[in-house]
């Protein structure tokens, strides 16, 4: 998940949000920026314990709504 959301906001070009700690497993890492953008868009979300598992595989019906999206 932390991987492609760096893809997914690197090919769909979006602004990269400032926004930071929404997440306590991705904070001060890498790919935070990437995912706070994908959280902004609306495109992904975490999970009730306030992580978001980045070593998780991101499920296909992500990628399918951002093509009909953008």
């Amino acid at each position: 998940r932390g991987e492609m959301a760096k893809i997914l906001v690197i090919a769909f070009n979006l602004d990269i949000s400032n926004h930071k700690g929404s997440f306590k497993d991705v904070a001060g890492k890498a790919v935070e920026p990437y995912v706070e953008t994908l959280v902004a868009y609306g495109i992904t979300t975490g999970y009730p314990d306030g992580s978001f598992k980045p070593q998780l595989p991101f499920h296909e019906h992500i990628i399918r709504s951002l093509f009909s999206e953008y």
